[in-house]
């Protein structure tokens, strides 16, 4: 394996968040710099974070020099592998896939009684090759899948044809799912921590039945109020309370052997979409709601 993210340290515009959009484009403005612009979806007219390519999204200026050595070799080593979690994996995506031949399977299944032998003998194979460099060899002679030398290798059925499984796998049905959430804008620079919960300013829309959201209350400016929704209409919300402290665990909050309910203003919420962690807070969710309740303090 070849170190490429060491190789291109110097010229790294530490793209975040890049592979949640789908329409790219870069090019170089006319200071001879390559930038980048982008959308989100192709159904998308304006693009981020301006159509105009002098005011495009930075990736490597005119001067920068593109390094031209090979990368250092890094040796590959069952060490740097979570092979237990390799183990609980791998049979979940065997048992779901309708290509994986028979000796595919076998091969997995030894594979982990040998894995120091494969991995040493995968150094000792080793390519010496730069891979752009291949690349450059490959274009130079056409080299295709209608090359007779190289043909394209078809899927075939496996014996007794194709095995259906019995349900979408759960990756499958998260990564469609994750396809209509909102889209974090692509960034250059430090990495910024994402939070883990909904600002104040779109927080209305992602309140949804079912949900926690964290209440502003007059007098409860130490401790945080919290409640699921039991209804949403357009200006307000059903709750019921549930009762905890920062650092114990939170349960709905009876009082007489009833759920303690209220009906309260959409401008009560100041957070939501957060969950509970083994039913306590989580260290993000008690960060934003400090910082809140601090807010609230010095506005007095």
């Amino acid at each position: 394996m070849y170190d490429v993210k060491g190789w291109l340290k110097e010229i790294n515009p530490q793209l975040h968040n890049i592979t949640n959009s789908h329409i790219f484009v870069i090019e170089k403005n006319e200071a001879g710099d390559v930038v980048l612009r982008y959308k989100n979806w192709s159904r998308c007219e304006k693009w981020k974070p301006a159509k105009n390519p002098n005011k495009a999204m930075l990736l490597l200026k005119k001067e920068v020099s593109v390094p031209k050595s090979v990368p250092n070799l890094v040796p590959s080593s069952p060490d740097n592998v979570d092979m237990e979690r390799l183990k609980r994996d791998i049979p979940k995506f065997l048992d779901n896939s309708r290509i994986i031949t028979a000796d595919q399977r076998l091969w997995w299944s030894q594979f982990f009684e040998r894995s120091k032998e494969i991995y040493q003998a995968e150094i000792l194979n080793q390519s010496s090759t730069w891979l752009l460099d291949e690349l450059k060899l490959v274009k130079s002679r056409s080299y295709t899948n209608d090359n007779p030398n190289n043909p394209a290798v078809p899927l075939q059925d496996t014996e007794g044809g194709l095995s259906v499984p019995d349900k979408v796998p759960d990756e499958i049905t998260d990564m469609v799912n994750k396809q209509f959430a909102e889209i974090p804008e692509v960034y250059t620079g430090l990495y910024v921590r994402p939070s883990r919960v909904t600002h104040v300013d779109d927080i209305w829309e992602h309140v949804v039945v079912g949900g926690f959201v964290a209440i502003s209350l007059l007098g409860y400016d130490k401790t945080p109020v919290i409640g699921k929704v039991i209804e949403k209409s357009q200006d307000k919300i059903l709750i019921e309370y549930w009762k905890g402290s920062w650092n114990k665990k939170w349960q709905p909050w009876k009082e007489r052997g009833q759920l303690w309910t209220d009906e309260l203003s959409k401008d009560c919420i100041y957070l939501t979409a957060f969950e509970l962690q083994d039913s306590k807070l989580h260290p993000e969710t008690k960060r934003q709601m400090r910082d809140f309740m601090s807010r609230e303090r010095n506005k007095q």
